[in-house]
């Protein structure tokens, strides 16, 4: 939730007492009543009050960095935050690729395009030197940095080769890490804000998937230690845990996701794959294309605009889920593991009927 401010403590408290005072006394005299009563109140005002708008910070004169700009949920943001009045500098892995190039033709002479791999010391190291001399001639600040680049890789932990983990690993934690030492003595001297894009699968990871749950459950880690490190220096750090937004990603394109466990499947070592049979792989590939459609969005909005409430909010929240159905979400977070193993091993045969 986000840091509770003058503002927010005197909403809580004013709520508090009109719930207790008149909203309460009406719930009967039952000891229980009154009990629950009481505890409602608080938890509904502290909700409201953290929840209580504190403003927006101007955007003129801010510069934001966003990686993994080269096409899906990067490019996207890079466009939305130049439309808003930002200036972009859009990491890019492939500078010279197409959706580069259509950023530098489609967007504003603000948004600038950089070559930024982010698992390369040097490449980040060279784009955070030459935005720090950029922005001093230019008068800006660099306010933000997204970390948004980030990698998939799908098929059961026997099948996975190590080489499989360090990749995933290494673009989206380590690469995140990179890129925000890179940038954070730009960001701290203006009090700026660090953005880090997680996954719902940062709360709670889900079979198939597990070199991207832990990356995710690493990004949620950092940004918890730099968030509490940070706040003496007045630098906000927000986490953005994003549902399925597979429809904008690579592996949601054709016959992506055929061909990546494909890839695991034949790079399987043949003892392994005596074990688990050619029905297996076929029935998990079907499995995971059907765990891919479900509760899919297919709109963009609520996750650009949650990622500029970061950006610019007084007091953004810590943590923003954007994920649906939050409900399901909030279950497999909360509640304990053998239930939560249970709807997973009843969706998985349900899965294979379909």
């Amino acid at each position: 939730m986000a840091a509770i401010t003058i503002k927010n403590l005197l909403v809580f408290l004013l709520l508090a007492f009109v719930f207790i005072h008149y909203i309460v006394p009406n719930l009967g005299q039952e000891y229980l009543s009154r009990c629950f009563g009481y505890i409602l109140s608080i938890i509904l005002a502290y909700v409201i009050a953290v929840n209580v708008k504190e403003g927006k910070v101007q955007v003129t004169g801010k510069a934001v960095v966003v990686t993994g700009c080269d096409r899906g949920i990067g490019n996207a943001l890079a466009r939305y935050l130049d439309r808003q009045g930002f200036r972009v500098f859009a990491g890019c892995l492939f500078e010279t690729g197409a959706g580069a190039q259509k950023l530098k033709r489609e967007c504003s002479r603000k948004l600038q395009v950089v070559q930024m791999d982010v698992t390369s010391d040097e490449q980040v190291a060279e784009v955070a030197r030459f935005i720090q001399t950029d922005v001093a001639v230019s008068g800006d600040v660099l306010w933000g940095v997204v970390n948004n680049a980030g990698i998939v890789m799908i098929g059961e932990i026997e099948w996975l080769s190590f080489d499989s983990y360090r990749q995933v690993i290494e673009v989206n934690l380590m690469g995140m890490i990179r890129v925000t030492k890179a940038f954070l003595p730009m960001i701290r001297k203006c009090k700026g804000r660090i953005v880090n894009v997680s996954s719902a699968q940062g709360l709670h990871a889900a079979p198939y998937y597990s070199p991207y749950g832990i990356s995710k459950f690493g990004v949620e880690a950092f940004s918890d230690c730099l968030r509490l490190e940070m706040d003496k220096w007045g630098v906000k750090t927000v986490i953005i845990q994003p549902g399925n937004f597979s429809a904008f990603s690579e592996v949601g394109e054709g016959n992506n996701i055929d061909k990546m466990l494909g890839l695991v499947w034949s790079g399987t070592p043949d003892h392994i794959k005596q074990v688990y049979g050619e029905d297996y792989f076929n029935n998990l590939l079907k499995l995971v294309k059907t765990q891919r459609s479900m509760g899919v969005q297919h709109d963009l909005k609520s996750l650009l605009s949650g990622i500029e409430d970061a950006l610019i909010a007084v007091n953004p929240p810590d943590r923003l889920l954007i994920a649906e159905p939050k409900l399901f979400a909030f279950f497999v977070h909360t509640f304990p593991a053998t239930l939560t193993d249970y709807f997973y091993k009843v969706f998985m045969l349900t899965s294979k009927d379909k």
